[in-house]
């Protein structure tokens, strides 16, 4: 799968679609901007940029769940000790 950012929603969101073409699929839906999509090395996750939250933020998403967390958090307490 590619995973790559699009406006053809309201705003700036996450899709993916297979290599040889085919249907697009969005994977983010929320009323901040998405972008900068970068798959996880199990290729379970897409991890991405987000608005959403009022700041930018990196965002996970996990494709088989569909559940979204933010990694801020912890980069934060890892950088700023």
């Amino acid at each position: 799968m590619i995973a790559f950012e699009s406006d053809r929603g309201v705003s700036e969101a996450i899709w993916t679609i297979p290599p040889g073409g085919g249907t697009a699929v969005q994977i983010t839906d929320d009323a901040g901007s998405d972008w900068l999509p970068r798959w996880s090395p199990c290729s379970s996750k897409i991890a991405f940029n987000s608005d959403r939250s009022g700041s930018e933020d990196i965002w996970v998403t996990d494709l088989e769940s569909a559940l979204e967390s933010t990694t801020f958090g912890a980069v934060k307490t890892l950088f700023l000790q």
